[in-house]
């Protein structure tokens, strides 16, 4: 039988290296994922090319002449990260037959991330948080302590939702092509994909926000739920779905009170 951590795909092992670490270099990412450097080499290219990581310094090495580059998680990375803890159908087949509840998800999910524990990836999350100016991982151990550790389904599913809903087509095909069939040059053809990448993060984020403001409404909160920081981002996704005239506006709007 094959090893369960070999059966996961290379980029997505880069990508859990993140949960443990805000920054990491191309050596430390072999030792993490323990895969070989060469398999290393060949992910983080493309990984960077197409917006998961981000290159951030180079610090020089032992030898002399290699250099060891610095990456971080982008919010796309992020939202890859967590969308490969979410439970896939199968997870949900009993004895032939499809069992889904939202204890059943919890516990898939709890299973999924307990070789890193949610200490870690709340720390993560911070991190992320922090450094991508994104007030819902930002504040997960204000969400943890009020919502409990059901939030952490809350946040993977939405980013299950965003990662399905907003893909791109491949950066990479889309360089080739515009490369190849325009009349462009390579400055050019990169500054369009960065506009491209941008565009991605930018519907991601507020993918992911809509989606974990409907999972949020199916948690009891608990004790004093003023969030400022909160408040603002579920207020304007309460805005749009006001303009949508949807029906679980009303929700919504008690959400939006409680924590203003």
């Amino acid at each position: 039988m094959a090893n369960k951590k070999n059966s996961i795909k290379p980029e997505t092992q880069v990508l859990r290296a993140f949960i443990r670490n805000k920054e990491l270099n191309q050596y430390r990412i072999a030792k993490e994922t323990h895969l070989s450097y060469r398999t290393i080499l060949r992910t983080l290219k493309p990984m960077e090319s197409q917006g998961y990581i981000r290159f951030i310094r180079t610090e020089p090495s032992s030898k002399k002449s290699i250099e060891r580059k610095i990456y971080s998680l982008t919010f796309k990375g992020a939202a890859a990260c967590l969308n490969s803890y979410k439970p896939s159908n199968s997870d949900f087949e009993v004895n032939g037959r499809t069992q889904i509840s939202l204890d059943k998800i919890n516990t898939i999910i709890k299973d999924k991330i307990q070789p890193n524990n949610l200490l870690d990836i709340a720390n993560m999350l911070k991190n992320a948080g922090k450094d991508l100016d994104f007030p819902i991982f930002e504040q997960i151990d204000w969400l943890k302590e009020h919502y409990g550790e059901a939030v952490f389904r809350a946040i993977i599913i939405a980013a299950g939702v965003a990662v399905e809903r907003d893909k791109l087509p491949n950066v990479d095909g889309v360089r080739d092509t515009m490369l190849k069939h325009q009349d462009k040059s390579s400055d050019e053809t990169e500054s369009t994909i960065q506009g491209f990448l941008s565009w991605e993060t930018w519907a991601l984020r507020d993918s992911f926000t809509e989606a974990f403001v409907f999972q949020l409404l199916h948690l009891p909160g608990k004790g004093d739920l003023h969030n400022k920081n909160l408040h603002s981002i579920i207020a304007k996704v309460a805005t749009e779905i006001e303009q949508r005239n949807q029906s679980t506006l009303i929700p919504l709007k008690r959400l939006v009170e409680s924590l203003s």
